[in-house]
């Protein structure tokens, strides 16, 4: 119980993480860590379920987007590739997000 405990700390801790200006070697990092198991796959509903966990330390607007784009893709798990294109994406939609705050 202690090991999942400091597992799930250390994804809680992280995963804000991804969402800063990120690079593709912390995206593995994170990666890594949320593919608990080791099978080279996350499955989105547990994402779903840690972004809504998490949405105090994202904030509501940034929560929503991730959810949004998550709930966008058909597949019902991530490989590294797939969560990094979901990751680009992402960043994408808060950079769009800015420039109408801009305007």
């Amino acid at each position: 119980a202690t090991t999942v405990g400091i597992i799930i700390g250390c994804v809680l801790g992280m995963f804000p993480l991804l969402f800063i200006d990120t690079d593709d070697r912390q995206i593995h990092e994170v990666f890594s860590l949320l593919d608990a198991d080791s099978s080279g796959s996350i499955d989105k509903q547990e994402m779903i379920k840690l972004v809504n966990s998490s949405r105090e330390l994202l904030g509501e607007k940034e929560a929503n987007v991730i959810v949004e784009v998550l709930k966008k893709h058909d597949q019902d798990y991530f490989d590294f590739e797939a969560f990094t294109s979901f990751m680009h994406e992402v960043q994408q939609k808060k950079i769009e997000a800015k420039e109408q705050v801009k305007f």
